[in-house]
């Protein structure tokens, strides 16, 4: 079995108001139907206080794979930003804004064609007891190039949900 690679590094600083975190995972991998190949990815993480109630999130991905599915290499990337604000001590709103680039069309549709995903949600975070979280949210969809949603009718969709978080 061929070795792997997991690893970040951190920053904070000495206010303990920011931090910059990055990712690599980096190793051989064996997708069905091919051979062994490369795959890495990498995540820098920037959080910043604004104000002790006011969190903001910058995150941004890229992933590159050396052999796909669809017989090339493959490059994917993406910019995720949050705003959070406590409105109590168990009580959270948040904003999350995403942008997602699958530019060989090999991550999410699978059909070889380039497109961009963009993403806006806003919800809740309620913490009821210690170690569980409740997150009811509105998101909205937005693909620019294809149709995917709705059966792929659609550019677009908005979304309802509520998940519980058990954290241990």
């Amino acid at each position: 079995q061929p070795a792997n690679f997991l690893g970040s590094v951190a920053y904070t600083t000495d206010d303990e108001r920011s931090s910059l975190t990055a990712s690599l995972i980096t190793g051989d991998v064996k997708t069905e139907g091919l051979s062994q190949h490369n795959r890495t990815m990498y995540s820098l993480v920037l959080e910043h206080d604004i104000t002790d109630r006011l969190h903001y999130v910058l995150q941004h991905d890229l992933g590159v794979e050396t052999k796909t599915t669809l017989g090339r290499a493959a490059q994917w990337y993406g910019v995720n930003q949050y705003l959070f604000y406590d409105i109590l001590p168990n009580l959270s709103s948040g904003l999350r804004v995403e942008w997602f680039r699958d530019d060989d069309g090999v991550r999410v549709l699978g059909n070889g064609r380039g497109e961009n995903f963009i993403g806006v949600t806003g919800g809740l975070n309620y913490t009821p007891i210690a170690g569980f979280t409740l997150r009811p949210e509105v998101r909205y969809d937005r693909i620019t190039k294809n149709t995917a949603f709705r059966d792929g009718k659609d550019d677009d969709q908005i979304l309802l949900s509520i998940s519980g978080i058990f954290k241990f």
